[in-house]
Parts: C-alpha cells; structure tokens; sequence
C-alpha cells in the first residue's frame, strides 16, 4: 500500500555554523489557504500566518517580502522557492515558513500549491515541491544558519482510503539540525484556529508569534515554551529532534559592560541567581554580561574576610572593613556607578567574614523596541543586614520575608508541581532542622562557592518558569540571609 498522509503542523529547524563578515539574514514566508480544486479544503489561517511572521521577521532583521507570499500555484511554489535558494550566499541566516495543505509520500514531504486538486501519487512526486529539493539547494548555497518551518494541513482527505495519517521524520537534513514538528510522528494536529484580535492564526503559529521576538533566548528554550503553548491548548505534544552545535537567537542577547575598579576583599556580580563575574582586591576587572529580554536582576554581592590578629598566639582576629566600586554601562551607553564600603564591621556581625549583598538593582529590556533601563536600584541593602529581622530570635521572620514565601508557595506553576524546594527554605530560615539540605548549602557558602549553594537550593525547585520566578523572588535573598547570619 502507498503511504501517503497529509501531515500536521510542524517545524523544522536545521542550523550550522554561524558566518562573520557580510552574512545576512533572509526569509521566504508563504502562506497557502485559498484551495478550490475539487476534494481540497480552503484553510483560513495560513495567510495571516504568513503575513504577521513576515512583519516579525523583518523587526529582527530578516530581508523579506512583507506582504508575504501568498496563495501560490504549482509555478509559484517552485518559482518562489528557485529563487530564494538562489538568493542566498555563502554564511547567510536562510528562514523559509510554510503554511498550508501538505503531504507525504514514502517518507518525503511535500508542499501543496492552491491550484492542483487530489492528485495521485506520481504526480505529486513529479510536480510538488518537496523537503527534500529544498534541504538540497540550502545545502548547495551554503548558509551557514538554515530554518525551515512548516505549519501545514490539520486533515487527511486520504483518511477514508486507507491512507495513514500523520508526518514522517525528517531525512537528509543540513547537518547541525533542530527539527521541531508541532505534534507526534503520524499524529495531525487539531483543526481549530485561534482569534488574536480580529484575525485567526493556527495554535501553532500563535505560539511561535507570541515567542519568536523574545531577547536573548535561544531558539531550543523558544520552541520550548511553544510545545507547552500547543499542548495546553490542543492536547497535542510538539516534539523536537535537536543535533545544533551551536547557540542561536532570532534575537540575541543585548549585554552590559561590568567593571568592579575595586574589591576588599571579593566581589560578585549576580545576574538572576547566576554569577557571571568575581574579582579579589584593589584592581581592575571587565566583563561584557549577556541580558535577556523582560526583567535581570542584578546584585553587587561582598565577600569580607576574616583578618588574623597581630598576635595570633594571642587567639582571635580582628574586625575588618570593606570597600568596593563598580560600574556598569547599558547599551546606548548610560552608566551606573557604585561605590561603597566600611572602615571597620560589627565584630561578628553580619559583614564581619561573610558574603552580604551590598546592592542591587533591575535592567529591564523591551524585546520589540529594544529599549534598556534600570529601575529598583537599591544602594545600601548591605545597612538592613539582611531580610531576618535583627531584632527577634534567629529564624523568625520579617513580614516581607514571609510575604514573599508565600508568594512563591502559591506559584510554582501546575497543580501536581512538587514544592520540594519550599521546606527547605523553610527548614533554614526556622532553623529547626540543620540536618536537611540546606546544612550543606551552608558549608558550600563557608567555603566561598555561593553559586553551589544557590543550587543545591534551586535542585529542590519544580523546574519551570513560575518556580524559578519564585526562587529568585524568595529563595536566594532568604539563603543568603540566613548564611550570613549563621
């Protein structure tokens, strides 16, 4: 029996070695919707598709047709498809998006034009434009960045003949692939549009339109979210077939340029829990830090060491101060200057041989627009010793702490999301039971490694966006209360 089937919504991704120089970015969208051949059904999603990812493109540098290219005939599609191959240069970005009807046979995929009627299996072979020829012309023209997405037909006229529904893997891909399918191998996506404004988009589509333009987030965490995306709506799982060698953004990271100019006797820097630089001692030291679109928070953490007394026979150490001065510059070129320190510390106080946020502060950056500003800046959180209330006995609360516990309790995403990660902050701000987890996160942070402590508290965390929203909201400022003071 011949296998052919019509196949779902899918993408596929297939990306190689980024070029430098004069590399560019090119698109072909095309959108096919109008069918009126006997046996073929009109969609009425693929040409919005086509023309609302065409204008996203093109805000992220991409040269293509902004009209799109819609509703194309057999001429059409290999005309269109022709010259886009040939437009390409050696090191260029190449995205070609389809949406419309599609089929298979014996395993290779082909593109349905708006004016061929149910055809049977040698004139597809011989007249559509299948994956396959257009793997090869990429191939041939070298890009060094190849995206290829197909958000196609969500029915299978073939079904009442016997012919088995669903999509073939993908075969003699680029080499370096990411293969994205909107659902299963041999599954066809639901036929229901979704309305964004006064206009319907296919649930794949929406997806990608809602996630493509986000900052600095590579193109796996970005199909991502819009397999979870898809699968909350309709209940079908996309899945992805990832052999890329290499990080690629539709928008890559802006970054920050850090510099700390002094630091008695360490200082961090601390970009959404993560640190991305540390530098001992008067000195000099310069970084280019990488930001993501939406919110970075950013804290200027201290390390304070413990001096030896003159006479070490004598026992003890003495108090000791600390001081630094940072500066970080945003793109456009604003600048933020910190510079703060003390002579001496609280013997056995909470800077006195610890490591203590002595500021903070938030880089938010606009993802269509692009625009980078600092808001929350906070220059003497280092004065307020930490979130646990000084004044009451060790593990007692403040009010904002436990706002904030309880904040991150009730948005850890899904209903049967574990909420491991909760009594062990619970267990170390209470301090009744030093023998959990968090004990070892302690010692980890005695012996200087803040970034291991920080993850062994986030292993408890459910991994998904709220929860870490949480941790970061909660969970580290609360460790690091509690390590400084214990």
């Amino acid at each position: 029996m011949k296998r052919v089937c019509f196949c779902a919504a899918f993408a596929i991704v297939a990306l190689s070695a980024l070029s430098v120089g004069a590399a560019q970015r090119k698109a072909l969208v095309i959108g096919n919707g109008q069918y009126t051949a006997d046996g073929m059904t009109p969609l009425e999603s693929p040409v919005n598709n086509a023309d609302e990812l065409a204008k996203r493109l093109a805000t992220m540098g991409f040269q293509t047709d902004l009209e799109a290219t819609v509703n194309l005939g057999t001429l059409g599609v290999q005309f269109a498809v022709a010259k886009f191959i040939a437009s390409l240069q050696p090191g260029d970005t190449a995205l070609f998006y389809y949406a419309g009807h599609g089929i298979q046979v014996n395993g290779v995929n082909y593109l349905w034009p708006v004016d061929r009627p149910l055809v049977d299996q040698q004139q597809i072979e011989e007249e559509f434009v299948s994956l396959q020829t257009l793997y090869k012309g990429l191939m041939a023209a070298k890009s060094a960045v190849n995206i290829v997405i197909l958000d196609a037909c969500r029915d299978n006229p073939f079904a009442a003949d016997g012919w088995e529904p669903g999509l073939a893997l993908p075969r003699d891909t680029p080499d370096s692939s990411f293969i994205a399918y909107a659902t299963k191998a041999n599954d066809v996506a639901i036929a229901v549009d979704v309305t964004s404004g006064d206009r319907p988009y296919s649930p794949y589509t929406n997806a990608l339109l809602k996630h493509i333009g986000r900052t600095g987030v590579p193109i796996t965490e970005i199909f991502g979210d819009i397999r979870n995306a898809v699968d909350s709506l309709t209940g079908k799982v996309p899945v992805v077939e990832n052999t890329l060698n290499q990080i690629f953004y539709f928008r890559p990271p802006v970054t920050m340029d850090a510099q700390i100019e002094i630091a008695d006797d360490e200082a961090l820097v601390v970009v959404d829990g993560t640190e991305r630089m540390s530098y001992r001692f008067s000195g000099s030291k310069t970084r280019q830090l990488p930001l993501h679109g939406g919110e970075n928070l950013v804290s200027i953490n201290i390390y304070n060491e413990r001096t030896p007394a003159l006479l070490p026979i004598l026992g003890g150490r003495a108090s000791e101060g600390w001081n630094y001065k940072a500066a970080f510059t945003l793109p456009g070129g604003n600048m933020e200057n910190f510079d703060d320190g003390e002579k001496t510390t609280p013997k056995d106080g909470p800077r006195y041989g610890r490591l203590f946020t002595a500021a903070k502060f938030t880089v938010v950056v606009d993802d269509e627009q692009g625009a980078v500003k600092v808001t929350d800046r906070d220059d003497e959180v280092w004065k307020r010793d930490g979130l646990l209330d000084p004044s009451t006995p060790a593990g007692v609360l403040t009010a904002e702490v436990r706002q904030n516990l309880e904040w991150a309790a009730s948005n850890t995403g899904p209903a049967d999301c574990e909420k491991d990660y909760y009594p062990y902050l619970d267990c170390v701000v209470s301090g009744r039971n030093r023998a959990c987890l968090m004990r070892y996160a302690a010692q980890r942070a005695r012996e200087g490694n803040q970034q291991e402590a920080l993850d062994l508290v986030a292993k408890t965390q459910c991994h998904n966006a709220a929860a870490r929203a949480a941790i970061r909201h909660a969970g580290a400022d609360v460790v690091s209360s509690w390590l400084r003071q214990h």
